[in-house]
Parts: structure tokens; sequence; C-alpha cells
């Protein structure tokens, strides 16, 4: 004899409908963080093509500025 219990079979799809309407559904969250990823990405695309020229001569300054020194350690 099989007993069936019919709320077990409602309450499920019930509370799966209700989840999805008040967190929404995975798709939805994914493609949110998508977006909100492509939109990040270009901001730093964007700042370190401004930026990329100011950095490389600082770069270049600091490396190239050479001031011979003999070392603390070195004896005639």
């Amino acid at each position: 004899m099989i007993i069936l219990n019919i709320n077990a079979i409602y309450i499920p799809s019930e509370f799966r409908m209700v989840k999805i309407s008040v967190l929404g559904s995975r798709g939805d969250m994914e493609s949110k963080i998508d977006v909100t990823t492509k939109i990040k990405l270009k901001e730093l695309e964007t700042n370190m093509s401004k930026n990329k020229e100011v950095a490389l001569k600082r770069l270049l300054d600091i490396v190239l500025d050479i001031k011979p020194e003999l070392h603390e350690n070195w004896k005639k």
C-alpha cells in the first residue's frame, strides 16, 4: 500500500516559485554580475590607457637616475 502526501508535492514547487520571485533566478544574478564585471573592466582599461605614459615616465626617471657611490664596506 502506497500513501502519497499531496502537500509534499505542492509545497516544494510553491516554495520554489516564492524563492524565485523574492531572490530572482540564478540567471538574473549571473547577468547582473556579468554586466557589473564588464563595466569595471572598461573603467580599468580606460584608467590604464590614460595613466600609462605618466607611469612609464616615472619608472624610467627612477631607473635612469644614477648616482654612483662607493659601498660603505669598501676599504682602500
